[in-house]
């Protein structure tokens, strides 16, 4: 009766600790597993986000490029604007005198349009 009772303890014993083992090999595939998945997220994670940002760049330097041409538009045009101002008050002075805006046009637009404008086509160049 007894080596019963030990022989059915050992063999207890013995199904839990192939239950244990079984177990921890369940874990450890677990673990592999859910390691491998991870990786393949972070490799389509950082693969998308080289996409996405590569479309934004282009976006952006097509933005870019927009603003620069609308700003060199509106600074012709201004330059066109401020001479057309200068040649209307130059056909209405009867006198000789060199008129303000004709000062203000030169030093503050000319010089600076030109700057801008030699900047601007040549950044587009490139």
């Amino acid at each position: 009766m007894i080596n019963r009772f030990f022989l059915s303890i050992s063999r207890n014993v013995w199904l839990h600790f192939v239950s244990l083992i079984f177990l921890t090999y369940l874990v450890k595939q677990l673990f592999i597993n859910v390691c491998k998945s991870l990786k393949k997220i972070f490799v389509f994670q950082i693969v998308s986000n080289y996409l996405i940002f590569y479309e934004l760049d282009k976006v952006l330097n097509d933005l870019n490029v927009n603003l620069l041409n609308k700003f060199a538009l509106n600074s012709v045009l201004l330059e066109l604007y401020y001479k057309r101002l200068i040649i209307k008050n130059l056909v209405d002075n009867k006198d000789n005198k060199v008129p303000t805006e004709l000062l203000l046009f030169s030093a503050n637009f000319e010089n600076l349009n030109i700057y801008f404008f030699n900047n601007t086509i040549g950044w587009l160049k490139y």
